[in-house]
């Protein structure tokens, strides 16, 4: 038996203890750890004279070739929700099956926005910036064309 403050311990008592300390302590550095962290500034190339700006966005759905919809994270903890973006210089005529590759890859992920302005009001315009597991970005819309969308 274990000799715990000069009282015997039976092992029986002092093995859930045991996992019941590395419950908390796992559970307090869970609660200490930093946000996950925001897509660098040099992520997609733009200055701040391009009258450019980007956000962070959680992909929710893709609502046809050329529309999707986001959670747009703009910092302070506000986000906006369900958010259509209309991808720029993308031509929807030409689109044909470019729903399932946005779906393929970009649905239930988390990119960068970098929003251009629009042609009408209320409606927003944006590239779309994915960060690849290598850790370079791909301009989504540009690659939606190279494919043949």
């Amino acid at each position: 038996m274990a000799r715990f403050f000069s009282r015997p311990v039976s092992p029986t008592l002092l093995f859930p203890c045991a996992w019941a300390v590395v419950g908390l302590v796992s559970m307090l550095a869970w609660a200490n750890e930093p946000p996950p962290p925001i897509p660098s500034p040099e992520a997609p190339a733009c200055s701040p004279e391009d009258g450019l700006d980007r956000y962070r966005a959680d992909v929710l759905s893709i609502h046809d070739s050329t529309v999707i919809n986001v959670d747009l994270h703009l910092g302070l903890g506000l986000v906006i929700r369900n958010e259509p973006i209309h991808l720029h210089n993308v031509d929807p005529s030409k689109l044909r099956g470019a729903k399932e590759w946005l779906k393929l890859y970009i649905h239930k992920r988390s990119v960068v926005v970098q929003t251009i302005g629009g042609e009408k009001p209320g409606r927003l315009v944006a590239i779309v910036w994915l960060k690849e597991y290598d850790g370079t970005w791909t301009n989504m819309n540009e690659a939606l064309v190279r494919a043949g969308y």
